[in-house]
C-alpha cells in the first residue's frame, strides 16, 4: 500500500513539473501587447554573448551546473547547465547506486540547435536508503548505435524522502 502512495505521489510530482513547463513555454512565446493596443511576439531569451554557434575549442558540448558534483540531493532536484547539440535537446538521468536509471526527462535548450544555450528541469525520484547516485545530461540520439552519448556527469548522494 505504501509503495503504491509513493508511486502515484512521484507521478503527479513529475507531472505537475512538466505540466509548469509547459505553461511557463506557452507564456514566453504568446503574443505579448504593446501600449498602443497592437499584438508583438515575444522573443525568445538570447544566448549570452559570444555563445552563439558550436562550442568552443575545448570546452564540452554539454555542462552540467547543478547540483554540484558529491553534494546530496532530494527529489525532486534541480538539474540546470548549458549546452550546443543538433536536436536543440539534451537528455538527463538519474542513475542509483547500481546504476539502474530511476528518472529521465528529455528537456529543450533554451535557444534551439546548434548555439549554446540552458537547460533546466527538476526530476522526482525514490531511493530506500541514501546511497551514492549518478546525474547524467546528453545529447539524444547522438550515439550511433542509437543511444545517448553521456556528454557530462556528476556523482551525488540520494537522499530518500518523506
Amino acid at each position: 500500500m505504501r509503495a503504491a502512495i509513493l508511486v502515484s505521489l512521484l507521478l503527479t510530482t513529475v507531472s505537475c513539473t512538466e505540466g509548469l513547463r509547459e505553461g511557463e513555454e506557452a507564456l514566453r512565446s504568446a503574443p505579448s501587447r504593446s501600449p498602443s493596443g497592437s499584438a508583438s511576439a515575444t522573443l525568445p531569451a538570447a544566448a549570452p554573448s559570444g555563445t552563439a554557434g558550436s562550442s568552443a575549442p575545448g570546452r564540452p558540448r554539454i555542462e552540467l551546473e547543478r547540483p554540484q558534483r558529491d553534494t546530496e540531493v532530494l527529489s525532486p532536484v534541480l538539474i540546470r547547465g548549458t549546452a550546443v547539440t543538433a536536436s536543440g535537446r539534451v537528455t538527463v538521468r538519474i542513475l542509483d547506486a547500481a546504476g539502474m536509471e530511476i528518472a529521465a526527462m528529455d528537456v529543450d535548450v533554451s535557444c534551439g540547435a546548434e548555439c549554446r544555450g540552458t537547460f533546466e528541469t527538476q526530476l522526482a525520484f525514490f531511493v530506500p536508503s541514501a546511497q551514492a547516485g549518478t546525474i547524467q545530461a546528453a545529447e539524444d540520439g547522438s550515439n550511433a548505435g542509437g543511444g545517448d552519448a553521456i556528454s557530462d556527469q556528476v556523482s551525488v548522494q540520494l537522499i530518500p524522502g518523506v
